[in-house]
């Protein structure tokens, strides 16, 4: 009776041990997969009779350098079944890292072994897709990185020296990877060459730069192409300015505007009649941009230079 009561206990712990020992089946990401945002959806298959799960992520596969540990609430086992997958979200992942993560099931009193080990790489660098000129300006557009912002820098030297505009891109959580990111660069001059470079952000880390993205304006925008055809006689001089300059030949009520190199309007005069003066002492030395507009139609820009 004794033999009889003691296989029964000894079978009723390794069952319970054997339930208790098995590790969730991993679902998502694959093992060894590369290219990953740095806002990830890890995804596993649901044990039945387990009401919590432990989520373990680290960038040493021992899981000893920085262990974050990310623990998903109440599971309700009334409304999934067993094999369900189950689903969170790792934010804030670092950039060009390879990560390791892995799974544990729990109840209030028990918890599984931890499942398979499984690696990935997170994306480095952003890659720009390409651009086109829209009137004025270059439109770009980027690979969108999930859960990533975006900084860029345009500069007339492939160094970067001395960026002449920096701006960020927002990024957006709910946009996919294959939509890409598209952003307009500010006012350009035309029949000018320009460099661009951008690099992801989060709250905790960058990313390098990208390649260098260079490209040259046309010498003729889409806006003074319309101008070439009905305001051909529309005149800027001189140029190089220094003190004064002067608009010939615009419609009366046209409106001029000066643009520093970052496409900032810095000042703006109505042109009260068709041949006008506008001062320029007020304004240092350097590349600006000028824009005649009639009717809040751009019929003119022009790179400006001020020398003294």
């Amino acid at each position: 009776m004794k033999n009889l009561l003691l296989i029964f206990v000894l079978f009723f712990v390794f069952s319970t041990k054997a339930h208790a020992a098995v590790g969730p089946n991993l679902d998502h990401p694959t093992n060894n997969e590369a290219f990953i945002g740095t806002r990830l959806g890890i995804s596993f298959y649901h044990i039945a009779g387990n009401n919590f799960y432990d989520i373990a992520y680290d960038t040493t596969n021992t899981f000893n350098s920085s262990v974050n540990l990310l623990q998903l609430g109440t599971i309700d086992n009334i409304a999934i079944t067993n094999n369900t997958i189950i689903s969170d979200t790792l934010e804030n992942l670092y950039f060009d890292q390879r990560y390791y993560y892995k799974v544990r099931a729990r109840t209030a009193t028990d918890t599984t072994d931890w499942s398979e080990t499984r690696t990935f790489v997170t994306r480095g660098a952003p890659f720009i897709i390409g651009s086109i000129t829209v009137f004025d300006h270059q439109q770009f557009q980027l690979g969108h990185y999930m859960g990533a912002n975006y900084v860029y820098e345009l500069n007339d030297s492939p160094i970067f020296n001395a960026p002449i505009y920096i701006s960020t891109i927002p990024g957006d959580k709910s946009r996919l990877p294959a939509q890409g990111v598209i952003w307009n660069s500010p006012s350009l001059l035309n029949s000018f060459t320009y460099y661009m470079r951008v690099k992801a952000f989060n709250e905790i880390d960058s990313s390098e730069w990208s390649f260098t993205y260079g490209f040259t304006t046309p010498e003729v925008f889409e806006s003074n192409a319309i101008n070439e055809l009905n305001n051909g006689n529309l005149n800027i001089f001189p140029n190089p300015a220094n003190t004064e300059l002067y608009v010939a030949n615009a419609k009366a009520n046209s409106i001029f505007y000066l643009q520093d190199i970052t496409g900032k309007i810095i000042y703006q005069q109505q042109l009260i009649s068709s041949n006008s003066l506008i001062d320029m002492s007020n304004f240092e030395s350097g590349i600006y941009i000028t824009r005649i507009t009639e009717n809040d139609n751009v019929i003119r820009t022009e790179k400006l230079v001020i020398s003294r």
